[in-house]
């Protein structure tokens, strides 16, 4: 908790230190003001004989009165404006950590819940950081204001003030097991929920539309986040019946409490000790009082439960922080080997290797194709390479230095790479190719070139400024996956990289495009060290050497001539494919 109260307040003090400021004023006037309306009827009721003396307190009061009102009000809405301001740099930071998180580590189920945990208690107002937020605000003014009820107070007994601070204590107690109990009951419910909130997203998100509406996906969907919902309510239900049982317990204390403390301030009225006016002030200060202590305790209850539920935010900020001792190298040459060394890798929670024990060695400007059936392991090879994932066992070398005692950043602007499952990005065509707001134009020109995406972009109005969204501007489009396939390939030659990575970038590619592509491949691959996966072996002919995967391990490896005079798995699929051109 005082990590959190010490990160809050460096974020105030960094960014807006007025929000002290205001939160001391809106104390004093909000505490004043309280204290100033349990003293009032007191005063009121002593001057009624006096018509004079009324209209002077009442007419200052009135004043004083109304300027506060102004005052808090003003005081809070600026606060409240500049809490958010603080909650959002708590958004921001979230946001960078989950970025910087190593994308296997993304990958993992206990990772999503955290990020989704974390996620809510950033970004909902009245949860997680915003609650500690609004509640640190509003304590100072609870805490003076006890002062204040407390000091009218003390013209009564002691054993009377030590009678409504145990009740006080006693209600305490009751909401603390009321929120520990609403704390398990969040934390069997958040993981439902978020499968819940899932579901629904996909219920709204346009990408799924096409198959939700031609494959009736729609009941399958709503009867899933149904389910989750009576999940959620069943589970609900049974914390709410042992929640009301403490809550029935606090309000007969209550009640009970309040017989004895009026009972005992009409007994002191009934033998002349008091007034009636002390009577009325020593009754408001009573229930103000009890009010302000059984905040007080209450929030700091919720504090410890707002913190349990803001830990998912130091979770995945310590797995964003990760450190290394180790010297990163930086690489300034332009001539690039790879090398994979007995690499080895198998998926958190899997057992079944999907890379074994492979080793190959890639010379510097060689064009390298990985072929094989599905599930072989040559996307997989792909991330690898990137440092999406680490090893299990083995190394990638790169020029003889281990990728991962690379520089992240000096390896990446090393990297040209086409993802098979590459994302367009709600923007403009020219902001997705380049990713910067200052562009290169000639750079850029020569990418959608070669890439063919040139064409694309000459059938639209507004050229390279068109949106692949129709989320930011209505005239948005949405590109068809052969368009898109040729707007990530010119993504990659933007980027200039020494190293290509290609993963199947003519899947998408009409027979036309492919040849295209075909062609352009030497001109891409010019003076750069490429791998290429591909299903369709007739662009392995323009690669200088094939590596065949089956099932993670390398099974052939050789120039497509080479293989053909193999006769194995490599000529097997290869003549599959020949005789299908040929029947069709």
């Amino acid at each position: 908790m005082k990590m959190t109260f010490n990160l809050i307040f460096e974020k105030i003090f960094e960014n807006n230190k007025n929000l002290l400021l205001n939160c001391i004023l809106y104390s004093c006037l909000s505490a004043a003001f309280s204290v100033l309306w349990v003293l009032f009827p007191r005063i009121v009721i002593r001057a009624l004989n006096d018509t004079q003396q009324l209209l002077s307190v009442a007419l200052p009061f009135g004043i004083i009165v109304s300027i506060m009102v102004f005052g808090k009000t003003y005081l809070e809405h600026k606060a409240w404006m500049k809490i958010n301001n603080i909650r959002y740099l708590f958004i921001i930071d979230l946001i960078n950590y989950s970025l910087s998180v190593p994308y296997q580590k993304t990958l993992d189920t206990n990772y999503i819940k955290k990020l989704s945990q974390a996620r809510e208690a950033t970004m909902q107002p009245e949860l997680g950081i915003g609650a500690i937020i609004l509640t640190i605000y509003h304590f100072p003014s609870a805490i003076i204001a006890i002062f204040g009820f407390s000091w009218i107070l003390s013209e009564l007994s002691l054993p009377f003030m030590f009678f409504v601070c145990l009740n006080t204590i006693i209600s305490y107690y009751l909401s603390k097991q009321i929120d520990q109990i609403e704390n398990r009951e969040w934390k069997e419910t958040s993981n439902l929920k978020r499968k819940q909130e899932k579901v629904y997203d996909i219920m709204l998100d346009q990408t799924y539309a096409k198959d939700i509406r031609i494959f009736g996906f729609e009941k399958p969907l709503d009867s899933c986040g149904r389910n989750y919902s009576t999940d959620i309510k069943k589970i609900n239900i049974n914390f709410h019946k042992i929640k009301i049982k403490y809550q029935i317990a606090m309000n007969l204390i209550d009640m009970l409490s309040n017989i004895v403390i009026f009972s005992y301030i009409s007994y002191q009225i009934i033998i002349a000790k008091i007034d009636l006016a002390l009577f009325l002030s020593y009754s408001l200060a009573v229930i103000a009082l009890n009010q302000q202590l059984k905040y007080i305790l209450t929030k700091s209850n919720q504090i410890k439960k707002e913190q349990k539920r803001f830990s998912a935010f130091y979770q995945i900020k310590k797995l964003a922080e990760y450190k290394t001792d180790k010297q990163l190298y930086t690489i300034s040459t332009d001539k690039f080997q790879i090398e994979f060394v007995n690499l080895t890798f198998t998926y958190p929670n899997s057992e079944h290797a999907v890379i074994k024990n492979f080793s190959y060695k890639i010379n510097s400007g060689e064009r390298v194709a990985i072929v094989g059936l599905n599930g072989a392991g040559k996307s997989t090879l792909i991330k690898l390479i990137c440092r999406l994932y680490s090893a299990s066992s083995g190394q990638i070398l790169l020029n003889g230095i281990n990728i991962n005692d690379i520089d992240l950043k000096t390896y990446y602007n090393l990297l040209s790479v086409v993802f098979q499952d590459g994302q367009s990005l709600p923007y403009s065509i020219i902001d997705n190719i380049t990713l910067s707001t200052k562009a290169d134009q000639k750079s850029y020109q020569t990418a959608i070139k070669i890439s063919d995406f040139l064409a694309v972009q000459n059938k639209l109005k507004q050229a390279e400024q068109t949106y692949l969204s129709t989320i930011i501007d209505d005239e948005g489009i949405e590109l068809s996956g052969g368009q898109k396939q040729k707007m990530l390939l010119a993504r990659a030659l933007y980027q200039r990289g020494k190293i290509f990575l290609l993963d199947e970038p003519e899947s998408m590619l009409d027979p036309v495009a492919e040849e295209k592509l075909y062609q352009r491949y030497r001109q891409i691959t010019d003076n750069k060290t490429s791998i290429i996966i591909s299903h369709r072996l007739s662009f392995t002919r323009f690669c200088d050497k094939i590596i065949l995967l089956e099932n993670g391990s390398l099974l052939e490896s050789g120039t497509h001539q080479e293989l053909l005079n193999l006769k194995g798995k490599y000529y097997q699929i290869f003549d599959k494919q020949r005789k299908k051109y040929e029947n069709n």
